[in-house]
């Protein structure tokens, strides 16, 4: 079934029209199409910001309720494809989401430390949980993790040195206290805000893996990304952003 808009003038198909709401029995159309019907309300809300904008708030906050309830039943029942949209559009943009993760975290530092500490204190079972499960089924992760905590103990003298390093404990503290930055010194060693941290420029997350998807220890990248020259100290919260991206030098 066709019918004829009032506004184009064209000849379109009922399912073009929205159902008059003012017909009891649900039956009649609107007299314009759904196309020139969205044409006019973006035009009327580009001339009229203002109006349109407190006519939202006096609806709001006399109907807030029934606004909050239909955003929830909406959102729950378009949630599946909302998630897909926007999968699909950070798939197709991954550089400008990245570009924008990175700014809103620059702009929201203090924020974003605050909100981990306190979710890693709330939920330390579910962390520990989670690792022992990626160790158990990760050789390679569990492999990293060891690296980490091996040059971690080094550095705080626990232990001598550790296989491909290059260096030994005190060659290797000399060589992070040279690096160091205002305001960083042995007492403010570790994780937490206002702490620094050992990096690694080129992340361990970047290793080559052999074939079977493991760390490949013949790899001379490999190699290089374990040896003391691959370390720096880095503040906490830097560290938090860099995460495991390959930042270039300044």
């Amino acid at each position: 079934m066709q019918k004829q808009c009032g506004k184009c003038k064209e000849l379109k198909f009922v399912e073009e029209f929205y159902k008059d709401r003012s017909d009891k029995t649900g039956k009649r159309f609107c007299s314009t199409c759904k196309q020139c019907q969205a044409s006019y309300s973006k035009e009327y809300r580009l001339q009229n910001l203002e109006k349109v904008k407190a006519g939202r708030k006096a609806y709001y906050e006399t109907n807030k309720d029934l606004v909050l309830d239909r955003l929830k039943q909406s959102y729950e029942k378009h949630k599946n494809k909302r998630l897909e949209k926007q999968k699909q559009w950070v798939s197709d943009n991954k550089d400008t989401y990245l570009a924008y993760q990175e700014l809103y975290r620059s702009n929201n530092k203090d924020r974003f430390v605050k909100y981990y500490a306190n979710h890693y204190q709330a939920n330390k079972e579910s962390y520990a949980k989670y690792y022992q499960e990626k160790r158990q089924a990760s050789p390679t992760f569990r492999l990293i993790e060891s690296l980490r905590t091996r040059q971690g103990k080094v550095l705080k003298g626990k232990i001598s040195t550790t296989k491909g390093l290059g260096c030994d404990k005190e060659f290797l503290k000399d060589y992070i206290a040279a690096q160091w930055t205002e305001g960083m010194s042995w007492d403010n060693y570790g994780h937490g805000k206002g702490k620094w941290v050992l990096d690694h420029r080129l992340p361990l997350d970047s290793h080559e893996k052999t074939e079977g998807g493991d760390w490949d220890a013949s790899s001379p990248y490999n190699q290089k990304l374990v040896h003391y020259t691959n370390l720096q100290p880095l503040w906490f919260e830097d560290n938090a952003r860099k995460s495991n991206k390959i930042v270039a030098p300044d």
